[in-house]
Order: C-alpha cells, then structure tokens, then sequence
C-alpha cells in the first residue's frame, strides 16, 4: 500500500488566504501527507458514471440505472454502486471544457491542463501541480524522487511539464505495462560497476568540482549537487527498488486492487 511503502513523499498545501479574502469557516491544518492523483484517460462517458442525466431525452441520458449516493441530490449510474458510498468524500466538477475548442485532437493538451490547472499555450509554461508540490514539500524518503508517475501513458507521460521551477522537481517516469508480471523500472540499479567503484568515481568528481563564482551560479551548482546526491543514493539504495517491487505486496490485496495497469500501482 502507498502508506506503507512511502512511494511518493508528497504534501498537501494549503491556502491561508487568498488576497483580503477571509475565510468564514474555522481554519484547521491539513491532515494530508500525500498527494495521489490518478489520471484516467479517457475511459467511461460521463454520463455511464457520474453523470446519467436521467431527465434528459433519451439519446441524452446513460442506459444504465441512476441510483442515489450518500450525498442528497447527487445521482451516479449503478457502475459505481461502491463508490455512491463514499460520494461525501469526492467532488464532481460538470463544467470542464477543452483547453482549444475545434482541436481535433485535443487530449495532449487536455492532459496538460490537468496536471497544471492551466491552459496551456500561455506566456509562461505553467509547471504540474506535481512538480510544484515536491518543490514546497520535499519528500520523507531520500531514497525516492518526491515526484512520480506511475506509469502514465505515452501521451500522458509526454504532456508533463515542470515549467519555470528547478528541472530537480521534474516527473520521475516509471514507464511501462504494470500488468506485465515482469515489469521493472528501468535504470534504478548500477549496471556493469560494483559500489566501491562507483563511490570512488563520486570521490573523484567531488575533488575535481573547483567551485563556481558567483552566487547565482553557486546557487545553480549547489542544486545540481543536490540532484546527483539523489540520483546516487537512488542507485545505491536497496529500499529503492523495494518501493517499485510488486511481487512483495500480498497478493490479496493486489487482487482487491486488480492485477492490471490501472490496480496493480496502489
């Protein structure tokens, strides 16, 4: 489970305020630790799931049987018989447009406009909300990146941006069909070089770094130091390959999840 595991070091942020905005509900602080977000593309129409329109003329509402959730007044199809359960937890936003209209294709962009929460094609690239969080939050687990997509398709994979904040905080892709039973991620061990070698070839990096002048430049050195130290314990760090190791949950609950690419990452 993602818990235990602590596969992805990522907080909640919240808002104090927003400009001369007070809020009237009592402020209390966030109980979140993490920040799952699970991206179906494309997948089941809305009106088969969360939306069945059952006023709606005929060839406008699902064929599937609205039921009631446990929120009064929200209605889902009776697929999701497990989830109108939990309705009190989740919100339902009807109003999402395409970021282009009249694209014919407009799902690479569409993706980029989930992960940022802003049209793309702006002024600024607006980095993923993603890599925002891990560059205010950091992450519990040195061994990990503190941002990860597991396993994303290409398309989705290829829309991800980290915008103008530091390229440390950029997606760590896993890649690949989680339901393979072979599945790995590529490149988290060494290859063809043993550990003591690898440490000696970090000691001589670090006695030929003479430093750069400067405080920008020392402030750009001392991420990328930063980074390399991540990266390094990544490769060295046998909770590394733990973390992405599925054959070590218990099949019970791989199975509750399901077997396939959409389960098997939980």
């Amino acid at each position: 489970m993602m818990q235990r595991r602590n596969f992805i070091g990522l907080g909640a942020v919240g808002l104090s305020s927003l400009g001369n905005w007070s809020w009237a509900a009592p402020r209390r602080k966030a109980a979140a630790k993490n920040v799952l977000v699970i991206f179906e593309q494309g997948g089941m129409s809305h009106i088969d799931t969360w939306d069945p329109k059952p006023d709606a003329p005929v060839e406008h509402r699902s064929p599937f049987k609205p039921i009631s959730s446990n929120v009064p007044g929200i209605q889902v199809t009776d697929l999701l018989k497990k989830t109108a359960q939990h309705m009190d937890k989740l919100s339902v936003i009807r109003c999402m447009t395409q970021p282009v209209p009249g694209v014919a294709n407009s799902h690479p962009m569409g993706a980029q406009y989930i992960y940022s929460g802003e049209t793309p094609g702006g002024a600024v690239e607006m980095p993923d909300m993603s890599s925002v969080i891990a560059m205010l939050m950091g992450s519990d687990a040195d061994h990990l990146p503190s941002n990860i997509m597991v396993p994303g398709t290409n398309e989705a994979a290829f829309m991800t941006r980290v915008g103008f904040i530091p390229p440390s905080h950029k997606v760590f892709k896993t890649g690949g069909n989680l339901a393979d039973p072979k599945w790995s991620v590529p490149n988290l061990g060494l290859q063809g070089i043993d550990e003591r070698r690898f440490k000696n070839r970090r000691d001589l990096l670090s006695s030929l770094d003479v430093g750069l002048t400067g405080a920008a430049k020392a402030k750009d050195a001392g991420a990328m130091r930063a980074f390399m130290e991540q990266a390094a314990d990544m490769l060295t760090n046998p909770n590394t390959r733990k973390a992405f190791n599925l054959e070590t949950e218990p099949v019970k609950i791989r199975e509750r999840y399901g077997m396939g690419t959409v389960g098997n990452p939980t």
